[in-house]
């Protein structure tokens, strides 16, 4: 599922263990559990476990996929 954060907006979703945000254009800035993690074009975070991650575009917008975990994702890829 393709996602776009304009510039400077926040966006907060749920994850499961084992999704994958993956950056195609633009920095992403996440929080994950107190943890954070800037993504450029190309860079991806896979989340460990269930939670909530608040993301944010640094400097302009930043467009993004989010590769649900499980068969589905594994089936989305080989197809992108």
């Amino acid at each position: 599922m393709r996602h776009t954060i304009f510039g400077g907006a926040v966006s907060r979703f749920s994850v499961v263990a084992g999704d994958e945000i993956r950056v195609e254009t633009g920095v992403l800035w996440l929080t994950f559990e107190a943890r954070d993690v800037v993504l450029r074009g190309g860079q991806s975070f896979v989340a460990p476990r269930s939670g909530e991650v608040m993301a944010q575009s640094l400097g302009g917008d930043a467009r993004f996929r989010l590769w649900r975990a499980g068969k589905t994702a594994q089936t989305a890829r080989r197809f992108e």
